[in-house]
């Protein structure tokens, strides 16, 4: 849980701050609040838009980390090292990526057809939404990080 809850935090100030990289910003936090309270994604954001999405989002990231803790990472063939869990994270970050571009975004946040990984809605936001992932598969590999089992 502590993992998922770090993992989720940084990856979501990095969401954020993409604008400042050149990347349309990705911030999951308003965009789940708009959903929730049904507002339109051309609301101006108030605090309680991002505080309920927070809620939502923060909940999802420490779910997700549970989900990769006990249904992912033991089924991975590879070594319980720092690398191999970095490995793993990234490779989960991934698995996630693609259902977000694949299927989330488009289905949730922009109800249209937006082709094959978003990529209609433009390169940066496909690379953004993977970038993302990465960085919380980053974070949840090195934070959730069990030693190797002695033979």
């Amino acid at each position: 849980m502590l993992a998922g809850a770090v993992a989720t935090q940084f990856a979501t100030v990095f969401g954020i701050w993409f604008r400042g990289f050149g990347l349309p910003q990705l911030n999951w936090p308003v965009a789940n609040g708009e959903l929730i309270l049904g507002l339109p994604a051309t609301a101006a954001p108030t605090a309680t838009t991002y505080f309920v999405g927070e809620i939502s989002h923060f909940t999802d990231g420490v779910f997700f980390a549970l989900l990769f803790a006990l249904l992912f990472h033991p089924f991975v063939p590879l070594r319980n090292t720092l690398l191999g869990n970095l490995i793993k994270g990234l490779l989960y970050g991934t698995v996630l990526a693609i259902i977000s571009a694949a299927w989330w975004v488009p289905a949730v946040y922009v109800p249209h057809h937006a082709g094959f990984l978003s990529t209609s809605l433009g390169w940066k936001l496909t690379f953004g939404i993977f970038l993302w992932h990465w960085i919380y598969g980053y974070f949840l590999g090195t934070v959730y990080c069990p030693q190797p089992q002695d033979r």
